[in-house]
């Protein structure tokens, strides 16, 4: 991870908040911990592989068609970026210890912003494909259509079809907390996934 983000070109505060935040627990993940970053390389990876071993030709040429070219790239970018709301206090609150670790490297959230009902009306699957969309929004590139397109396969990707408007965030209340502190990773986060989205947070003393 240290030479993925040094090739990157990120900060030693920014390097030391991307080895806290994690993607899999380790008590889902067979007792290891995985960090967030190298799960979602992980699954761009896989991508790679199933791009060239086991799409249908007809796919590719769609992936291709939609992305100038770069279906390939643009395949493993859209699966990689599939947990980026994971990177959100309303995720990461979900461990203790990893909490920690984050409050120690400098990220963090007032006690009491970020709660179990947080977590609940923002899904990592919802948060990431809001933030997707606003980051998405941020670079002038992406037209309407292209984002209801991409966000959906964020938000959707435990099997429920969902969009990731505003609308959810009205809907959920001064739960937004959760996911609006993102400054700090969300730039990291984004470059080693191939797009920028997401951010990581902890509870305890400290901000976003």
């Amino acid at each position: 991870m240290l030479k993925i983000c040094a090739r990157l070109g990120l900060s030693p505060e920014e390097t030391a908040g991307l080895g806290a935040v994690w993607g899999k627990s380790a008590e889902k993940g067979g007792g290891t911990m995985s960090l967030l970053l190298c799960h979602m390389l992980d699954t761009a990876a896989v991508a790679e592989f199933m791009f060239d071993h086991y799409l249908a030709p007809a796919t590719r040429g769609m992936l291709d068609r939609v992305s100038g070219g770069r279906g390939r790239r643009f395949f493993a970018w859209v699966c990689g970026i599939h947990d980026c709301g994971k990177a959100t206090p309303a995720f990461q609150r979900k461990s203790p210890a990893q909490a920690a670790l984050l409050a120690g490297v400098g990220l963090g959230w007032r006690a009491g912003m970020v709660t179990a009902e947080t977590s609940r009306q923002w899904g990592h699957d919802k948060a990431g494909a809001f933030l997707l969309r606003q980051t998405l929004q941020s670079k002038g590139q992406w037209k309407r259509l292209h984002l209801n397109w991409v966000c959906p396969m964020v938000s959707g990707h435990h099997g429920t079809l969902r969009s990731a408007t505003q609308k959810d965030v009205l809907y959920s209340g001064s739960g937004g907390g959760g996911v609006h502190g993102r400054a700090r990773l969300r730039v990291p986060l984004g470059r080693s996934a191939g797009g920028r989205a997401g951010a990581g947070g902890a509870a305890g003393s400290g901000s976003w």
